[in-house]
Protein backbone atom coordinates (compact mmCIF):
# COMPACT_ATOMS: atom_id res chain seq x y z
CA UNK A 1 0.00 0.00 0.00
CA UNK A 2 1.39 3.66 -0.91
CA UNK A 3 1.44 6.29 1.54
CA UNK A 4 -2.28 8.48 1.64
CA UNK A 5 -1.99 11.99 0.51
CA UNK A 6 -2.66 13.76 -2.99
CA UNK A 7 -0.55 12.44 -5.96
CA UNK A 8 0.70 14.22 -8.81
CA UNK A 9 1.02 12.83 -12.64
CA UNK A 10 4.57 12.46 -11.91
CA UNK A 11 4.06 10.15 -9.35
CA UNK A 12 2.14 8.16 -11.22
CA UNK A 13 4.42 8.01 -14.07
CA UNK A 14 6.89 7.09 -12.40
CA UNK A 15 5.33 4.17 -10.62
CA UNK A 16 3.98 2.96 -13.94
CA UNK A 17 7.89 3.36 -14.97
CA UNK A 18 6.63 5.48 -18.26
CA UNK A 19 6.30 9.41 -19.01
CA UNK A 20 4.52 12.20 -18.14
CA UNK A 21 3.14 12.31 -21.62
CA UNK A 22 1.75 8.52 -21.25
CA UNK A 23 -0.02 9.01 -18.73
CA UNK A 24 -1.75 12.08 -19.97
CA UNK A 25 -2.55 9.84 -23.30
CA UNK A 26 -3.68 7.52 -21.25
CA UNK A 27 -6.15 9.51 -19.28
CA UNK A 28 -7.30 11.39 -22.33
CA UNK A 29 -6.90 8.94 -25.02
CA UNK A 30 -6.43 5.20 -23.94
CA UNK A 31 -7.06 3.86 -27.02
CA UNK A 32 -4.32 5.08 -28.93
CA UNK A 33 -1.60 3.58 -26.10
CA UNK A 34 -0.36 -0.20 -26.11
CA UNK A 35 -2.80 -2.21 -23.77
CA UNK A 36 -0.09 -3.31 -21.36
CA UNK A 37 1.13 0.08 -20.85
CA UNK A 38 -2.67 1.68 -20.36
CA UNK A 39 -3.07 -1.31 -17.82
CA UNK A 40 0.26 -0.42 -15.98
CA UNK A 41 -0.82 3.29 -15.72
CA UNK A 42 -4.44 2.10 -14.76
CA UNK A 43 -2.95 0.00 -12.01
CA UNK A 44 -0.44 2.83 -10.73
CA UNK A 45 -3.08 5.60 -10.90
CA UNK A 46 -5.71 3.05 -8.75
CA UNK A 47 -3.04 2.00 -6.32
CA UNK A 48 -1.87 5.46 -6.00
CA UNK A 49 -5.70 7.12 -5.73
CA UNK A 50 -4.61 9.65 -8.42
CA UNK A 51 -7.49 11.93 -8.81
CA UNK A 52 -6.77 14.65 -11.84
CA UNK A 53 -7.25 18.30 -10.82
CA UNK A 54 -9.04 18.98 -13.95
CA UNK A 55 -7.98 20.65 -17.79
CA UNK A 56 -5.51 23.31 -17.55
CA UNK A 57 -6.18 26.55 -19.30
CA UNK A 58 -3.05 26.19 -21.82
CA UNK A 59 -0.43 29.05 -21.86
CA UNK A 60 -0.06 30.91 -23.96
CA UNK A 61 -3.11 31.54 -24.80
CA UNK A 62 -4.35 30.53 -28.32
CA UNK A 63 -4.44 33.22 -30.94
CA UNK A 64 -7.96 35.38 -31.66
CA UNK A 65 -8.91 36.56 -34.80
CA UNK A 66 -10.00 39.76 -33.23
CA UNK A 67 -8.05 42.90 -33.13
CA UNK A 68 -8.71 46.19 -31.36
CA UNK A 69 -8.66 49.48 -32.58
CA UNK A 70 -7.45 52.66 -30.11
CA UNK A 71 -10.11 55.76 -30.83
CA UNK A 72 -10.24 58.85 -28.96
CA UNK A 73 -12.16 58.76 -26.22
CA UNK A 74 -15.12 61.24 -27.57
CA UNK A 75 -15.35 59.35 -30.40
CA UNK A 76 -16.99 56.32 -28.79
CA UNK A 77 -20.82 57.38 -28.29
CA UNK A 78 -20.53 57.73 -32.75
CA UNK A 79 -17.25 55.89 -33.47
CA UNK A 80 -17.31 58.69 -36.33
CA UNK A 81 -13.87 59.54 -35.76
CA UNK A 82 -12.28 56.32 -35.97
Amino acid sequence: MVAVGRHTIYEVAAFAGVSIATVSRVLTKPDVVAPGTRDRVLAAVHELNYVPTGPRVPWPPAPTRHSALPCPSSAAPTMRNC
